[in-house]
């Protein structure tokens, strides 16, 4: 027996959101692919935003530590990179 506590897998939310979406939309009836892309959609979202958090605190650290590449050169290498690779979402 564990004592953490249950954690879903993204799969099983998923199918939770399919079926919801399926009864909610009952008039529209989307296609369950539609549905799951939705999902990725916001998996994918959430899962910049995360990396973006910590990309960015990361660099914020980095100018208060002295390693052995000068801490605000690494922290804009840093801050290039989290722009490049996670690019803040346009309205």
């Amino acid at each position: 027996m564990t004592t953490e506590p249950f954690t879903p897998h993204a799969d099983s939310i998923q199918t939770a959101w399919v079926l919801m979406c399926q009864q909610s939309r009952i008039s529209t009836q989307p296609p369950v692919e539609e549905l799951e892309a939705e999902f990725g959609r916001f998996l994918a979202r959430v899962r910049r935003d995360a990396a973006r958090e910590a990309l960015g605190g990361l660099a914020d650290e980095a100018i208060h530590v002295n390693w052995e590449m000068d801490g605000p050169a690494f922290a804009l290498r840093v801050r290039r990179f989290k722009n490049r690779k996670y690019p803040e979402e346009t309205p």
